[in-house]
């Protein structure tokens, strides 16, 4: 399973859920239950669990590094904890993933203008021998920014989306050796200078082979 909570595929996720429905199926109850977060055997948080709730609860352990944590719950049965830990690194000190698509997101040379529209490329060259499934290209965006997802051009393009710092493309299948290009229009709500979020490609359910591009430096007047 994921940081993000996905299991990779729908199959395994039905499986999974399956796994847990089973496992968790005896040990329903109606009363709130109470579960204490201990850091280095200190009670660090105590959580009330509200009766047939789905909704995870996040506890942030801080930055002081832990040599042991520990989940209490009162009563009977048992309640899943997943532990995460991240680590941030500067872009310029990170390996970036070069998979079989290789990517590139062209941006304007000179500043963007305010209220006005101006054209980013995007190009992926798929490095393989073998045809690929779906292929998805994620790209980054700076904050302050309209796109109009609608206005997306390039050939073989099945869909696109925004998310919160991403134009996400839906490409179809790319043959051995192929290229992609596409263009989409940005206009900038207010003066900046900011950099994108990071920029990917990858095939669908072959999220590991990705290839990442940096994010980039903008300003806009």
């Amino acid at each position: 399973r994921g940081p993000d909570g996905r299991y990779g595929s729908t199959h395994s996720t039905v499986l999974a859920l399956k796994a847990l429905l089973a496992a968790a199926g005896s040990e329903a109850s109606d009363e709130v239950r109470v579960a204490r977060v201990l850091r280095d055997g200190v009670l660090f948080r105590e959580l009330q669990l509200e009766p047939n709730s789905t909704q995870p609860v996040y506890v942030d352990l801080g930055t002081r590094d832990p040599k042991r944590f520990e989940v209490q719950l009162d009563g009977k049965g048992r309640v899943r904890t997943t532990l995460r830990h991240t680590n941030w690194e500067a872009w310029n000190k990170t390996t970036l993933a070069k998979g079989p698509l290789a990517m590139r997101v062209t941006w304007p040379r000179e500043p963007l203008r305010v209220g006005q529209e101006q054209v980013v490329r995007a190009k992926v060259t798929h490095r393989g021998e073998l045809k690929t499934g779906m292929v998805i290209l994620e790209i980054g965006l700076p904050p302050g920014c309209h796109v109009d997802r609608k206005k997306v051009k390039g050939k073989g393009l099945a869909e696109a989306e925004l998310s919160e710092r991403h134009l996400v493309l839906y490409l179809d299948p790319i043959e051995a050796g192929g290229v992609r290009d596409f263009t989409f229009e940005v206009r900038p709500k207010h003066a900046f200078t900011a950099r994108t979020a990071y920029s990917r490609a990858y095939e669908y359910y072959v999220e590991h082979e990705q290839s990442v591009v940096a994010p980039k430096l903008l300003e806009a007047k």
